[in-house]
């Protein structure tokens, strides 16, 4: 399943202002439709501070928080792998 990208685009309206809105983008369609049981590689969020908009900024977060505890994980089972693979050679080779 593809990871969707938050993305921040600009739009420049009549005025010549710009519109800044929010939308959810994969690589491949896995988000749903409003409209229809068919998948979208893009979901329209809006401006900031809509309900759809901080859902997705949170879940965006929680999933980084998430790769971060990972790496974390595995730099600690590195670690584990490193001390535990030296008290088995100590073992094997008794100091004098």
């Amino acid at each position: 399943m593809a990871i969707p990208v938050l993305k921040i685009l600009a739009s420049p309206r009549q005025n010549q202002k710009k519109y800044w809105y929010y939308k959810l983008q994969a690589s491949t369609a896995c988000l749903p439709r409003a409209t229809s049981s068919k998948l979208s590689k893009y979901k329209h969020l809006g401006k900031a501070g809509t309900a759809e908009h901080i859902d997705a900024v949170m879940s965006v977060f929680r999933r980084s928080v998430g790769d971060e505890i990972q790496k974390i994980i595995d730099t600690l089972d590195d670690c584990l792998l490193d001390i535990s693979s030296g008290s088995e050679q100590e073992e094997e080779d008794p100091q004098n």
